[in-house]
């Protein structure tokens, strides 16, 4: 399953320029701020890599399936709530 990054918050483009190793066809610019979806497509097991990395550097981010982010009636507030409880689940398993 192809996931995306959520990201909460305003961060700057240079944080996640390195995420082109995931996805060649990821454009970073270094002056934007990014918020929201990142525009990722990369695999699930992969995601899991980016949102520890971009966790440890104190983003708040979560892995989203692309199918969320590319329907486009779905709503900016409930693809965010999606991202969130698919975390809250995520992490109420792992304990």
């Amino acid at each position: 399953m192809k996931c995306d990054a959520f990201v909460l918050g305003q961060h700057k483009g240079a944080e996640f320029g390195p995420l082109r190793i995931f996805d060649k066809n990821f454009v970073c610019m270094p002056g934007k701020k990014y918020s929201g979806y990142l525009g990722l497509n990369v695999e699930r097991v992969k995601m899991v890599s980016i949102v520890t990395e971009l966790k440890r550097k104190g983003i708040e981010v979560f892995s989203s399936p692309v199918r969320y982010r590319d329907v486009s009636n779905i709503e900016f507030e409930k693809a965010a709530a999606f991202a969130v409880d698919y975390a809250r689940a995520k992490e109420a398993l792992q304990k």
